[in-house]
């Protein structure tokens, strides 16, 4: 299985446990030959009543952590995360600030 394959599918379950609990997200279109994260950074928007999540989706690193905390937000409501699954381990979710 190739990266992008890889990639695509630990985003797609990603959204689907965002999903169950109740968030409603927004993944970017998949474009050949065209790198379509949001703002250049994130793979998902997820967003409930309370708040709204940018989140990176990686599988078995964290990567980007410092490009991310330089992205400036400032309502509190919306937070940044890099969500990382580990094989066999499950998820992991690592709120940058």
């Amino acid at each position: 299985m190739n990266r992008k394959s890889k990639g695509n599918r630990a985003e797609l379950e990603y959204k689907k446990i965002k999903e169950s609990q109740g968030y409603t997200c927004y993944k970017s279109p998949n474009v050949r030959f065209y790198d379509t994260d949001i703002f250049n950074l994130f793979d998902l928007i997820c967003i409930n009543k309370k708040e709204v999540l940018l989140v990176q989706v990686k599988s078995n690193q964290i990567r980007d952590r410092k490009k991310i905390s330089e992205f400036k937000n400032h309502p509190k409501c919306v937070k940044k995360i890099i969500a990382v699954r580990y094989d066999r381990k499950g998820w992991k979710e690592h709120l940058i600030e």
